[in-house]
């Protein structure tokens, strides 16, 4: 009983769950009233509406919305706080799949996923397997591919230079798959390195310390409308094997040099990272992991704002424009001798050189009715702390064809994330 009446005064606190007035119970506030409330002179009714509006999720965004100019400065602010945490958690929310109990094939599933999302998923035409009774309900994206992977026996693969997702007999479905709202993480292998340090002491008569590391592969993957900038450090909350000994967490490899395109990072996704955190193996007696859980830090564009930036793109060489808290120079616009064209921009940088790769995603050229212009040639280059991309367009060769004159840069709203994992009884090489 004592738990029941805690339960009840916790939950009564952030406005979730009716007080109790002379035995009987009162309605919940509602939105537009904790909304009134962030401007109580007490500091705890305050802090309480805040926290039951952030209860409420993104029922609350309307009430939210209406307030963001609100004449009162502290309501105001804290609106503002809100509205930003709602907003992120309802950018990020899944597309949801429902599949009516029954007798499915493969290519039925695919399709009606297909057609619930928008995202192209496809299954391997050679692929023949029977149909199989099963349905669910309101499941998001990934954790519908899976079990569509599970049910058919599929892998999950994503060709290489296709814009497609596909389910195939090619490649085998990981049994370590944990799928957590608009995100997937999948284990995809471990591998083991074996040392001897003959500069540290072994144990007994050892000659030198034995090591064995780690290393282990993670897919991340978010919903394909997304685009991650970002993935990692994997936060590791438990590591335990077998014995019940932790794995120790090791540092991270050196990071590749940021000025060199890596491959992985050419044929990589949008919506793709891979990660490998190491540790270190308890003993040689440990043969699997039995839990392994944390989370992976993720920054996501969750929007992609087309702004046309000039219209006279010939004529802007010098000119900065301001897209939320980037700034962006025209270094050079000019047409060459032949009729094509050559554009380089001033951008901003970050330490992992990711933006070599996003701002030539944010960049096109169109024409003055609108038409894209198709480049032949991109490249990037770096001074100190200034940096630049570069984009050439072949001389117009077609009747009708006009000459650049829109500059057009999207404004990508992101977010930031924690994206959740966890693996049971994972065997060890």
């Amino acid at each position: 009983m004592g738990r029941r009446i805690l339960l009840a005064v916790v939950l009564t606190a952030v406005g979730l769950y009716p007080a109790l007035t002379d035995g009987k119970p009162q309605q919940p506030a509602t939105a537009d009233e904790l909304v009134a409330q962030l401007g109580s002179a007490d500091f705890a009714t305050r802090e309480r509406a805040s926290e039951a509006l952030l209860a409420r999720g993104v029922a609350a965004l309307p009430a939210l919305r209406k307030a963001v100019n609100h004449p009162n400065p502290e309501v105001a602010r804290r609106v503002g706080q809100v509205l930003r945490v709602l907003e992120a958690r309802a950018a990020l929310e899944p597309k949801r799949v429902t599949f009516k109990p029954g007798m499915w094939t493969l290519t039925d599933a695919v399709g009606a996923i297909n057609a619930q999302t928008g995202y192209p998923l496809t299954a391997d035409p050679k692929t023949g397997t029977l149909p199989r009774v099963f349905g669910f309900t309101d499941l998001p994206f990934w954790a519908a591919v899976d079990r569509v992977s599970r049910e058919f026996d599929q892998g999950l693969t994503l060709p290489m230079f296709e814009e497609k997702i596909e389910l195939s007999t090619d490649r085998l479905r990981s049994p370590f798959v944990s799928a957590a709202g608009a995100f997937r993480v999948d284990l995809m292998r471990v591998h083991e390195d074996r040392d001897v340090d003959f500069a540290e002491r072994g144990s007994g008569r050892e000659p030198g310390r034995r090591d064995h590391k780690h290393t282990l592969t993670l897919n991340v993957l978010a919903e394909p409308r997304f685009i991650l900038l970002a993935a990692g450090p994997v936060q590791v909350e438990s590591a335990i094997d077998d014995l019940g000994e932790k794995l120790i967490p090791l540092p991270a490899e050196d990071k590749p040099d940021p000025d060199v395109i890596q491959v992985k990072d050419v044929i990589r996704r949008d919506y793709q990272f891979t990660l490998t955190p190491r540790f270190r193996r308890s003993s040689e007696r440990s043969l699997a992991v039995r839990t392994l859980r944390g989370t992976v830090p993720v920054r996501v564009v969750v929007e992609r704002r087309r702004v046309i930036v000039t219209e006279t793109i010939l004529t802007s060489e010098g000119a900065k424009f301001r897209l939320g808290g980037d700034t962006v120079t025209v270094k050079r616009a000019e047409l060459d001798k032949d009729g094509g064209f050559y554009l380089r921009l001033g951008v901003p940088g970050d330490p992992g050189g990711e933006w070599k790769r996003r701002w030539h995603q944010r960049v096109s050229v169109e024409d003055a009715k609108g038409k894209p212009l198709k480049s032949n040639g991109s490249g990037w280059g770096s001074s100190g702390d200034e940096h630049h991309i570069s984009v050439t367009y072949p001389a117009k060769n077609g009747p009708g064809e006009l000459p650049p004159a829109r500059l057009v840069v999207e404004d990508w709203v992101e977010v930031s994330h924690a994206v959740r994992f966890e693996f049971s009884d994972v065997p060890l090489p």
